[in-house]
């Protein structure tokens, strides 16, 4: 189908809404306006995809109380060998499935409304292009669902692991006193010794050596990781490294062309651009999916459009469930000195002040607005 001027395509979709069978797709010419965001995929789907399932999947289960249904997932069972003599037998062992549940909840779109007369008076077809981005929104909750899990995840392994079980502040001045089992601090942040601060340090190329040998550990976790999450503002520190770290033919490519290599010490990064989620100074690493868990999409990504008399409102939603059976699949560096561990012991707070700096921002503060004019803070520039 050839393009579509913007009126054309406008007057098409207000055609097709006065008819049985709704809006028909039509193609539509690259709009001239001033954009505000680069708009990219979810990382949640990148590190783990999605798994597809109904309700006639046998590991659907129908919830006792409610008319709802949960995803039964289970873990690998483990054994172990040992020495008899020759006519020995081993240990008895009765044998279970390890399982657990993992429930599913929507994530939708604000409903958006307008008007034939607003859609009449637009110079672009502004419909179709707040549609094309429902994706984005609704994977940008994937991805916060995501964060909150796997930074959930990190702090109970890290609170397991120290003595007693008892969750332990782990700032650069009680490093002494912390297991560093799931969650490390850099090396520059480490430097901070007795004066932590939420300054974000740039990461060094060492930080990921230490990061990486966290996953097979010293106490027998036999993982191996495969990927970081990092945020293009700390990756982009990685075109302050000197040829004194990186070798100097790495060391002329950054200056001549950045910081352009997929892989460190093997690991292939996922960079995101998404600071209201991953915000920077947390970087995650990853052991391969099957490790970790499951992120299920029960219902797809629908988008609906309804006619009310000349006003149209669309807006579009999912179902998904996502749970972690193995905890130790991800490991976290901190770029920042502070502390952000979320327990009170002995009704002392083990956070820092001020540590909302690198959490996920509220699911209504995800998407900001970069244009300012409509804010009065300044006029278009015009010559």
């Amino acid at each position: 189908m050839a393009e579509l001027d913007s009126a054309t395509f406008n007057q098409m979709f207000l055609d097709r809404l006065h008819q049985e069978g709704g809006l028909e797709k039509a193609a539509a010419m690259e709009t001239d306006i001033v954009r505000q965001k680069i708009w990219e995929e979810g990382f949640a789907r990148k590190i783990m995809p999605p798994k597809d399932v109904d309700r006639n999947d046998p590991h659907i289960q129908e919830d006792l109380k409610t008319d709802t249904v949960y995803y039964l997932a289970h873990v690998e069972t483990l054994g172990h060998a040992m020495s008899v003599n020759i006519r020995g037998n081993g240990n008895s062992l009765v044998w279970y499935s390890k399982k657990f549940p993992i429930s599913f909840h929507k994530i939708t779109t604000q409903h958006l409304y307008t008007d034939e007369m607003t859609i009449r008076s637009m110079p672009y077809p502004f419909v179709k292009d707040v549609e094309s981005k429902f994706p984005f929104f609704i994977q940008m909750v994937e991805d916060r669902e995501f964060t909150l899990h796997i930074e959930a995840a990190v702090q109970k392994m890290q609170a397991w692991e120290q003595a007693g079980g008892v969750a332990t502040k782990l700032s650069s001045a009680n490093l002494a006193n912390v297991n560093e089992a799931a969650i490390r601090k850099s090396e520059m942040a480490r430097a901070d010794g007795n004066a932590p601060t939420w300054e974000i340090h740039t990461p060094q190329r060492s930080d990921f050596a230490y990061l990486a040998r966290m996953f097979p550990g010293y106490n027998g976790d036999m993982l191996k990781g495969d990927s970081f999450l990092i945020t293009e503002t700390d990756f982009a520190g990685f075109s302050t490294w000197v040829a004194e770290d990186i070798g100097s033919p790495l060391a002329s490519k950054i200056t001549e062309d950045g910081y352009t290599a997929s892989t460190v010490l093997g690991y292939k990064f996922m960079r995101t651009s998404k600071t209201s989620i991953l915000r920077p100074g947390n970087v995650y690493a990853f052991a391969p999916k099957q490790f970790g868990g499951f992120f299920l999409r029960f219902i797809d990504a629908t988008v609906a459009l309804e006619r009310y008399g000349d006003r149209i409102e669309t807006w579009a939603w999912e179902v998904i469930g996502m749970g972690f059976g193995n905890l130790r699949f991800v490991k976290k560096l901190e770029l920042y000195s502070k502390s952000s561990t979320p327990y009170t012991v002995n009704n002392v707070d083990l956070w820092d002040a001020g540590w909302e700096a690198v959490l996920p921002l509220a699911e209504e503060q995800i998407v900001k607005d970069n244009a300012l004019v409509e804010e009065g803070h300044y006029e278009p520039i015009l010559y």
